[in-house]
């Protein structure tokens, strides 16, 4: 039957809830997005099989989807579907311009509300950017008014350590620290600043105790690609075992102090990428 068939696809069982398919989807057309996948032929045909099972599932499932989805408040970068959208960007390293609408999103008290939010602040990133659409959607699910979400957010400090900007002397440093660290958040904090002027990756980290293990190798070859487009530097435990596995010529620093110091005796702009020890409470 178009069930059975479908549920294939998903590769679940004929029982499945449509909490479980709707999260089966979302995994797999995030994997198979023709605008994020490598093989953009392969995957548009995937997605569309992908998408045409979930069309077909809404439909025998429909009373438990409208149930599911009138009980949840969403929001995306990109898709208008969702409760809480991105309507205009315009990135900055110290200032980002994000305009989003919101749609028949379901307060605490049942009222379903509509607007519009204009916000200015530090999120530099697509990732950044994503923190901020969540906060925005639980602060108006909790009937938090405009104003107040907007102020908030506008002088939004950033976090020490985590994802943090500093200003000293004639440099900007973007500073990427905690212990969850991996190679796609590397990847994507790369990304905020390869296409900007005088700015220099500096990678490194601990080992120990982390949130979770790095794909080293990836990791290499990801940098291998990068090295001639900006430059990085090495640093600490996980930047030696780097430098070591590498075949360029990359520099290394022990001590991570001593070259943002040299760096910054330059005039250069940083990004600071370090994996830390979960136990060192300052850089979590």
């Amino acid at each position: 039957s178009q069930i059975v068939s479908a549920m294939r696809v998903f590769d679940l069982p004929i029982t499945a809830s449509w909490r479980e398919i709707a999260a089966r989807y979302r995994s797999l057309a995030k994997k198979y997005h023709p605008d994020t996948a490598q093989n953009k032929k392969s995957s548009t045909t995937e997605f569309t099989r992908i998408t045409s099972a979930y069309e077909t599932l809404k439909k025998y499932y429909h009373y438990e989807f409208k149930e599911f989805k009138d009980k949840i408040n969403s929001f995306s970068l990109k898709s208008k579907d969702s409760t809480v959208y991105v309507e205009k960007i315009d990135y900055g390293v110290s200032n980002t311009s994000i305009s989003l609408r919101y749609l028949n999103l379901k307060t605490l008290n049942k009222k379903y509300i509509s607007g519009f939010l204009k916000l200015n602040t530090f999120a530099p990133g697509e990732y950044n950017v994503l923190n901020i659409l969540a906060a925005v959607t639980v602060c108006l699910t909790l009937n938090i008014d405009k104003e107040t979400i907007i102020n908030e957010i506008n002088n939004y400090n950033k976090i020490p350590g985590r994802t943090n900007k500093k200003i000293i002397e004639n440099s900007t440093i973007i500073e990427e620290i905690n212990p969850g660290i991996n190679v796609k958040s590397i990847k994507k904090s790369i990304e905020m600043v390869e296409k900007l002027d005088n700015y220099t990756v500096v990678i490194g980290g601990k080992y120990g105790i982390t949130c979770e293990e790095i794909n080293e190798d990836e990791l290499v070859e990801y940098l291998k690609n990068k090295n001639d487009k900006i430059n990085i530097i090495l640093t600490d435990e996980l930047g030696e075992s780097i430098h070591n596995k590498i075949n360029q010529d990359l520099e290394y620093y022990k001590d991570y102090n001593k070259i943002l110091k040299l760096l910054i005796k330059k005039d250069k702009n940083i990004l600071f990428i370090y994996r830390s020890n979960y136990s060192d409470i300052k850089k979590r």
